[in-house]
């Protein structure tokens, strides 16, 4: 069985008009569609490195926002772990189910200015995961180490550049990389944080 299916992921943007003088209460006209997933199919094995590749507008962000509820699709099936979640009408519960096994990693960190590297890295653990702080930063400070951090573990995001998501159990990461042609080191980097379970 596979660890990610994706079935049928369907997503359109429209453009609703403003209400006018004949407006009825609760009704709303679309001025305009832009159809930007038209029934994406995935499969993702276990171990598998999956790359998600086109042009800008192709709907890239799109798809990995539907994957994390950050986005509601029209339509869609997602199979994670051998729960199935329906991508269009999803609850609460289900979403927050899904969220403590996945990780998403966004092309601008947003890092908590006021905190220290390792207090970012473990700030999820902390408030999603309900780790004691103890643990959290046992867990912190490995993955600093790991990825050769761990001497900056109390400096500020204005002294370093670098960012961690660290997942204890990382079963799928999601992640949005920069455009750009990046470079092999930097490719391996990435693989060598995926297979990992370090983001950055």
């Amino acid at each position: 069985m596979a660890m990610l299916e994706i079935r049928n992921v369907q997503k359109t943007f429209r453009t609703y008009a403003k209400p006018g003088l004949f407006h009825r209460p609760g009704a709303r006209k679309v001025i305009s569609e832009l159809p930007v997933l038209r029934g994406v199919d995935l499969t993702v094995e276990k171990g598998d490195v999956v790359a998600i590749l086109g042009p800008s507008g192709s709907g890239k962000t799109t798809l990995l926002r539907c994957l994390n509820f950050l986005e509601t699709a029209d339509a869609g099936q997602l199979v994670f772990d051998s729960e199935s979640f329906d991508l269009a009408h999803a609850g609460r519960a289900d979403i927050a189910r899904l969220r403590k096994k996945t990780a998403f990693v966004f092309q601008n960190y947003n890092l908590f200015r006021n905190k220290t590297a390792l207090q970012n890295v473990t700030e999820g653990l902390i408030v999603a995961r309900k780790l004691p702080k103890e643990q959290a930063d046992e867990i912190g400070m490995k993955m600093l180490a790991k990825v050769g951090l761990a001497d900056r573990a109390d400096l500020v995001p204005r002294h370093t550049q670098y960012f961690l998501i660290v997942h204890p159990d990382p079963s799928l990461q999601k992640r949005r990389v920069p455009a750009g042609a990046p470079s092999r080191q930097s490719l391996n980097s990435h693989l060598r944080c995926c297979r990992s379970g370090i983001s950055w």
